[in-house]
């Protein structure tokens, strides 16, 4: 046993790290270079370039990451081909992935049964089409049966899934999930993606699982299915979920997605399965067509979910974190939240500021944070001079707590010509000075009046 345990620990310690770089001064110049000669639980570091190029992950375990993350590392065709299959226990994170085009999975097919994980990559402009004869799935990411992802902190935008002339054949623009499959799939934002049928955001057709899919604390907006005036019937502009589909979906924003006028679900549709095996609780809704929820009977699409405005900080660029006065803070539930949220920031801050902590819907948490005032090291202050050049004055400093008071600070400057001076004095955190200037020859030791009509006496006199 103890020869055993030595040859498994020596095991562990053989992993390493290899880099990639396009210009070829890393140990490989591609990525799938890398996979090919790299072993199992070693880790591939690929430097910033855009690698054009398809990645089959050969049923390995490894961990695979950009350096400078998305924006600065792409892999990417010209629509020839999927761009990755991941088909082992690897962890995928930092990529820009784009321009792929496939039946199943125009950027991302999850297959073999694996159970990777898909983290804080920029997923974008990749192609799910149906062939003439199968349907498409997924044109951002498909997942096939008995695989089991972790889908995380990613965007997922712009993608497409398309169908036959009359809009047939085409699920989940941006991710589809197959019959018993499951994932976790929290913290992304999942936006304008497009199918020409149904499911335009996500579809989850997961009969059969043990595991209920999660959807929790996803931005999904803007997406659209029945894209170009399909004449099928349309379900799921947002989330479809199809027959027997078992599911959490709990603290998600849904905005803006888009059945058309004549479909169902503008926001999310219960395909004939109506809340069995479901967690469903705690979503906002806004601006779905022709509605935010279907399938559901009498006022179960609306129970325990919510209808406001989320008011974003820039969703022209974007930016759909919540403002500070959204309506949407702490609305969500804190059961099974994750701890942290896409930027990395703690979950569960006290948004509304009623003492109570709860989550934010959505992939974003308003962390509250005070304005932060810079301050230089000393402070320049001028005054009007002119009422009489002789005049000689005095300057008065003292912090903003004796505004309500009588009682003015001590002297700072005590005979000045100038109609200036230069306190080097910095405030504390939170504080403030105020200060006061009288003439010597006019004032008479006297400091004026305060707002009660008493007379504002100086704590100590200039002398």
């Amino acid at each position: 046993m103890a020869v055993l345990s030595a040859m498994l620990a020596g095991g562990a310690a053989c992993a390493a790290v290899f880099t990639v770089a396009g210009d070829g001064s890393g140990d490989y110049s591609s990525i799938q270079a890398a996979i090919s000669a790299v072993g199992n639980g070693d880790e591939i570091v690929v430097q910033p370039g855009r690698y054009h190029e398809t990645v089959n992950f050969l049923g390995k375990a490894l961990t695979v990451r950009s350096s400078a993350g998305p924006a600065n590392t792409w892999i990417f065709l010209e629509e020839q081909t999927r761009i990755i299959n991941l088909n082992g226990d690897s962890t995928l994170e930092g990529f820009t992935i784009t321009g792929g085009k496939a039946r199943v999975g125009g950027g991302i097919w999850v297959t073999d049964g694996a159970s990777p994980t898909i983290r804080g990559n920029i997923i974008e402009g990749n192609i799910a089409e149906w062939n003439g004869v199968l349907p498409a799935f997924g044109g951002g990411i498909a997942v096939d049966p008995l695989c089991e992802p972790v889908i995380t902190r990613n965007v997922i935008r712009n993608n497409l899934a398309l169908g036959d002339t009359q809009g047939f054949y085409a699920y989940g623009a941006g991710i589809d999930l197959a019959d018993d499959s499951t994932a976790i799939i929290e913290n992304n934002i999942i936006e304008n993606n497009s199918t020409t049928d149904s499911g335009g955001g996500v579809s989850l057709g997961v009969a059969g699982v043990t595991t209920p899919v999660s959807i929790v604390h996803n931005t999904i907006i803007g997406n659209l299915a029945g894209q170009g005036g399909a004449t099928t019937s349309i379900f799921g502009g947002g989330i479809l979920l199809e027959v027997d589909s078992s599911a959490t979906i709990r603290n998600n924003l849904i905005v803006d997605n888009d059945a058309t006028a004549t479909g169902q679900g503008g926001g999310i549709h219960f395909f004939s399965n109506g809340l069995q095996g479901m967690t469903y609780e705690s979503n906002d809704f806004d601006a779905n067509i022709p509605d935010d929820c279907a399938g559901l009977p009498g006022s179960k699409c609306s129970s325990g979910q919510f209808a406001v405005a989320p008011l974003f900080l820039d969703p022209a660029a974007g930016n759909y974190r919540p403002r500070s006065d959204s309506p949407i803070l702490d609305l969500g539930t804190a059961t099974g939240a994750p701890a942290l949220d896409a930027d990395g920031q703690a979950r569960s801050a006290d948004g509304d500021l009623d003492g109570i902590a709860a989550p934010d819907p959505g992939a974003f948490e308003n962390q509250r944070e005070t304005t932060r005032l810079s301050f230089q090291d000393s402070i320049s202050l001028t005054w009007d001079g002119s009422i009489n050049p002789a005049v000689r004055f005095e300057l008065y400093r003292d912090d903003l707590a004796a505004l309500g008071s009588t009682l003015l600070g001590a002297c700072l400057e005590p005979d000045l010509a100038a109609t200036g001076a230069t306190d080097g004095t910095v405030p504390a955190v939170g504080g403030g000075s105020l200060y006061l200037v009288r003439g010597v020859d006019i004032a008479s030791g006297r400091l004026g009046f305060g707002s009660d009509k008493t007379e504002r006496l100086a704590a100590t006199e200039c002398p």
